[in-house]
């Protein structure tokens, strides 16, 4: 052990010598070896009957596919007078369906080795998932049955309310929180970008049928776009699955949310 260390001993000093030696001109930035390209793999794009759109990417370094299914659906689409619908109605997405509860979804998940969750910022609502390649029809399945079925069980609801009620508490507790909305109220005003959090009043009101409203008002084909992305089947066989499990999804007419103004800056 002693003659090892004294021999890395040694080396370390040499080291140092022969780089104290050498002379560098500070004059000049050091030179950046020209980085390597990067190509993204070909996207294909197609629309279905019913106005959803498909974003379909092959890459096949690891055996795993990638869905998102995206709506122009976020918090600024909020019911006037409830703020955090469009987040409720996101996270109660996967909690239950007109045919798997909560529990159904999580464990089928889990035994294709996939995850599926949704969330919303200001402008959209997304549902998420993944899962291993050789899973993709389960996968899609899952993710067409969430969108379409989401039916909020009342013992759901119920427990997003009380939870969603006290962790609001605890942000309400943190400066950084109180002061990233208080900016967003101050520099957006009455625009619906100024108020993208719920408050103990609108998670009180939070009921079965206003969720229900939200999902068959902006939640439709032909207001989203599908991206499936990874180690995929033959394109003709996924559109073939895309087409069963989204295809016969009827398309609606999304109303317009008004946009007031956003104040000029002071």
């Amino acid at each position: 052990m002693r003659l090892n260390l004294s021999l890395l001993a040694g080396v370390l000093t040499m080291t140092l010598n022969s780089l104290s030696a050498q002379t560098i001109d500070r004059t000049k930035p050091p030179e950046t070896p020209p980085l390597p390209a990067f190509h993204l793999p070909a996207l294909y794009e197609t629309k279905l009957p019913n106005g959803l759109s498909v974003v379909l990417l092959q890459d096949a370094r690891f055996p795993l596919v990638t869905v998102r299914l995206a709506f122009q659906a976020g918090s600024r689409f909020d019911q006037a007078g409830l703020p955090g619908l469009a987040e409720a109605t996101a996270s109660l997405l996967t909690d239950g369906t007109k045919s798997r509860t909560s529990r159904q979804i999580a464990e089928e998940m889990a035994s294709i080795g996939g995850s599926i969750n949704a969330h919303e910022s200001p402008d959209t609502l997304t549902i998420s998932a993944s899962s291993l390649s050789e899973n993709t029809r389960k996968l899609l399945e899952m993710v067409a049955d969430v969108a379409r079925n989401a039916n909020f069980p009342a013992d759901e609801v119920k427990l997003y309310k009380e939870n969603r009620l006290q962790h609001l508490i605890e942000q309400r507790s943190q400066s950084e929180f109180l002061a990233t909305e208080k900016l967003d109220e101050v520099v957006f005003g009455a625009n619906p970008y100024g108020h993208t959090n719920p408050t103990p009043e609108s998670i009180q009101k939070l009921d079965i049928p206003a969720l229900a409203t939200f999902r068959d008002t902006y939640l439709a084909p032909n207001n989203a776009v599908l991206i499936v992305l990874g180690d995929l089947p033959p394109r003709a066989d996924l559109m073939k699955i895309l087409t069963g499990q989204f295809g016969d999804w009827a398309k609606r007419a999304v109303p317009a949310v008004p946009m007031p103004p956003i104040p000029a800056p002071r």
